[in-house]
């Protein structure tokens, strides 16, 4: 009987011993296949901080390669009428009070979205006039045009 108890003992402990080496298996798997997410998830992570990083660059190049705009805004707004896109479109300039940067609230009237997008297209091409505030209304007379109030300012 010593044996066949022996044998059960055995095999009792072998059971055991495969179960936990199961277990444990299985631990492992679950482990690594946790990691391999997390790893992926930080090479998508990388990814999106390269695309910022080239984007960003492209940013910082257009800034370099924009002009300043050394005059005042009132020779901005002349330039504008001079070269004829908003001729007798202009109502008013109306300089705004700040002691720290040069601001001015333009009316137009009548404008076209080629002539809007024009005078945007003009503010963007340099790097010291920055747009304040707008805003459209429909024309009364022509309602397929605009009326604009817009305010630019001019950073040194």
């Amino acid at each position: 009987m010593r044996i066949e108890e022996l044998v059960k003992k055995n095999l009792l402990t072998l059971c055991i011993a495969g179960v936990a080496l199961i277990i444990i298996i299985v631990s492992v798997i679950y482990i690594e296949a946790d990691n391999s997410a997390a790893v992926s998830a930080v090479y998508a992570k990388n990814k999106q901080y390269q695309k910022i990083v080239v984007l960003y660059n492209k940013l910082e190049k257009c800034k370099k390669t924009k002009k300043l705009f050394s005059n005042n805004l009132f020779s901005f707004v002349q330039i504008l009428k001079k070269q004829g896109h908003l001729n007798g479109k202009i109502l008013s300039v109306t300089p705004l009070l700040n002691e720290t940067t040069e601001t001015i609230d333009i009316k137009l009237k009548t404008l076209n979205l080629r002539e809007f997008l024009y005078l945007i297209e003009k503010i963007d091409s340099y790097n010291n006039i920055d747009i304040k505030h707008f805003a459209l209304t429909k024309n009364f007379t022509v309602p397929d045009l605009i009326d604009l109030d817009l305010v630019i300012q001019k950073s040194e």
